[in-house]
């Protein structure tokens, strides 16, 4: 378990640098719905999160749930096609998911 904990890279590179390390970079969303509540309009200020998720361990609790191993870009306003520049990060994998990939899965949400 102490391989989950450190899920994330929290370091300053964006790079892999050794192995089991998953790159993901953020690039860009289109076809954004914006809110409305009856006449009002809210507008789109979207921003990305990703999380790993640990799918052989669902009755257990999800380390990879942990707040601090989910990254975010940061939100553009108003925009329902967002587009992001230096959105890439690094994420440390355990060494055990190459032995079970369909274990493990990537979560994008927008």
């Amino acid at each position: 378990e102490e391989e989950l904990l450190s899920v994330a890279n929290h370091g300053e590179t964006n790079t892999i640098q050794r192995t089991h390390q998953l790159a993901i970079e953020v690039i860009e969303a289109t076809g954004l719905i914006t809110s409305s509540h009856s006449d009002v309009h809210i507008p789109c200020n979207p921003y990305c999160s990703i999380r790993l998720e640990d799918r052989s361990r669902k009755m257990r609790r999800n380390l990879f749930d942990d707040a601090k191993n989910v990254r975010r870009t940061y939100y553009i306003e108003k925009n329902t096609s967002p587009k992001w520049s230096g959105m890439k990060f690094v994420f440390d994998i355990p060494e055990r998911a190459s032995e079970d990939p369909s274990g493990f899965a990537v979560s994008v949400k927008v």
